[in-house]
């Protein structure tokens, strides 16, 4: 199984913001407006729907593995040796 927020956003209103000066449309009628004062503002939305079943986010969904990669001592904390592992496993045509 594999799980997590499929096409769900996080960001803050600091990093909006501040795309939207940097593309000179901070006048444009639907940017927001600054704050007055020292807040933050945390932003988060969800865009996943389900495919099997639209009424449910994705990430409701079951979704089965259908590969297994078992971690070793030598690959662990090693992207180099695990790519090559991973390699070596699904494509053994290109050693």
């Amino acid at each position: 199984q594999y799980t997590g927020t499929v096409g769900g956003q996080s960001t803050s209103f600091t990093v909006l913001d501040s795309e939207i000066k940097s593309t000179l449309l901070k006048k444009h009628a639907l940017a927001p407006p600054d704050f007055i004062g020292n807040a933050y503002q945390g932003l988060t939305w969800r865009l996943g729907f389900g495919l099997k079943n639209p009424s449910n986010p994705e990430e409701f969904e079951n979704h089965q593995a259908t590969d297994a990669f078992p971690l070793t001592v030598d690959t662990v904390n090693r992207p180099e040796a695990l790519w090559k592992d991973l390699t070596k496993r699904w494509w053994p045509n290109l050693q």
